[in-house]
């Protein structure tokens, strides 16, 4: 990826992103080659088999969301966070 990245930036002069899925974002070797952080932020808001409501759905998203914060805060202070897909689906 990093060959890769390299070969591209040296062609291409825009900004480049790579999109990760919320499950495995953490693992990408090579965020510190790209210009932004892209994740597929189809997170769980509902645990199975729980009613799901307004409020513990935004509960849910506040925890994912100091979760991604203090990650790219520890990890890459300095690049941006863009969410690449999200999805929301009738309960």
């Amino acid at each position: 990826w990093r060959a890769l990245i390299r070969r591209i930036k040296g062609i291409y002069k825009g900004r480049l992103i790579y999109s990760a899925n919320w499950d495995h974002f953490e693992e990408v070797s090579f965020w510190d080659d790209l210009d932004v952080i892209g994740i597929t932020a189809y997170y769980p808001l509902v645990q199975d088999g729980d009613k799901p409501t307004l409020e513990s759905m935004r509960e849910r998203w506040l925890l994912i969301k100091a979760g991604l914060l203090d990650w790219l805060d520890y990890n890459f202070p300095e690049q941006k966070l863009f969410f690449t897909r999200a999805r929301c689906t009738k309960a």
